[in-house]
């Protein structure tokens, strides 16, 4: 269901969620490299993750300055549903969901995290 709110504030929404799955993704490398023990790859790892980590903060403030509550993501087989709610100033709430399909954030993930991993003094972990 699609909430009557601004475009950029269903943007600053949309970057949450992502930046929240990149974390996720960058602990989960940062885990297997310390597992490994790779030095290397861990500090890399770090420097990606301490941006993203500040991107998130700024984001959740914004959201937070926004009124804006987004609850826990809700997996099916394909899609993964993540709901919110925008309070308004003048009382009442703004309901509404955002729906995803795993394999399309899989691939926007990529895109998002290529710059990082692909330059070419950059080797494969």
């Amino acid at each position: 269901m699609k909430a009557r709110i601004s475009e950029e504030l269903e943007k600053l929404i949309n970057e949450k969620i992502y930046l929240d799955l990149e974390i996720h993704l960058l602990t989960r490398k940062l885990e297997k490299a310390s597992q490994r023990n790779l030095q290397e790859s861990i500090a890399f790892y770090e420097k990606i993750f301490n941006e993203k980590f500040k991107q998130l903060k700024k984001a959740n403030d914004e959201l937070r300055k926004q009124n804006v509550k987004i609850h826990q993501p809700i997996n099916d087989d394909i899609f993964v549903q993540y709901n919110f709610y925008v309070k308004e100033n003048g009382g009442g709430y703004k309901e509404g969901n955002f729906r995803y399909w795993k394999s399309a954030i899989k691939y926007k993930l990529k895109q998002r995290l290529d710059p990082y991993f692909c330059s070419p003094n950059r080797r494969k972990v």
